[in-house]
């Protein structure tokens, strides 16, 4: 057998071994792909955040209200406060392709954020029944079938996203052990979805805002969450 000379070997490693580094050196420029900072929050006059309030509190229908100062999202219905979901942090980014920025910070606040989804989709889990099934009826040692919670129909992730059909996204982390059931997140997957963001080869949100949440706040937010509802961004 022919013996291959000593440079090829070493040719080959090395060439191995710079393609290892600029892959590597790639995805750390695609994953750094939100130049993330804390919101920039403009004054707003009681006067003007009365006017923008006004429309989404006489539509009659349930919407949120994501207030930067305060840290939180709330849920509102004509006008009231319904529920409060604090965040434990709260910062905005904008996407990069590679090395360039995309997107803006120009013209989010004061204005509503329209068709809200969530990803993944909330799904609740039901309970089959069968007629005639023995074990789901009371006995005088057993209570029969008990009702689940909420908590045990509705899987809650780790971590999920708002999506707004204008390319804007609110994405909310939870920190803590969630009540209930929980939804598997695969981490991989994640990452693989914002390394192909980063390189620009899938569509990316022009504005994305991290909330960090309590697990409690989040899994609440994410259980209770409204079909297509609009957010009022307000300081």
């Amino acid at each position: 057998m022919e013996k291959v000379p000593h440079r090829y070997i070493r040719f080959y490693i090395l060439t191995r071994g710079a393609l290892a580094a600029l892959l590597l050196a790639l995805a750390v420029l695609a994953l750094g792909c939100s130049s993330r900072k804390p919101a920039e929050v403009p004054a707003f006059s009681q006067e003007r955040l009365a006017l923008l309030r006004e429309p989404l509190a006489a539509s009659g229908h349930y919407y949120y209200e994501l207030r930067l100062n305060e840290k939180e999202i709330v849920l509102c219905h004509s006008g009231v406060d319904i529920m409060h979901y604090k965040a434990l942090g709260l910062s905005v980014g904008l996407p990069r392709a590679v090395w360039f920025t995309r997107g803006s910070y120009d013209k989010w606040i004061g204005i509503v954020w329209g068709g809200a989804k969530l990803d993944p989709p909330l799904v609740i889990e039901r309970v089959r029944i069968i007629p005639g099934n023995q074990s789901t009826l009371p006995t005088p040692d057993e209570a029969g079938l008990v009702p689940p919670t909420m908590e045990e129909l509705t899987p809650v992730p780790a971590s999920y996203k708002i999506l707004f059909p204008d390319s804007r996204c609110i994405q909310v982390n939870l920190q803590g052990e969630i009540t209930g059931k929980q939804k598997p997140v695969s981490r991989v997957k994640i990452w693989w979805h914002d390394f192909l963001q980063g390189l620009g080869i899938r569509k990316a949100a022009g504005l994305r805002l991290m909330l960090e949440m309590d697990a409690k706040s989040g899994a609440s937010l994410y259980r209770t969450f409204q079909p297509s509802p609009e957010f009022l961004v307000i300081p």
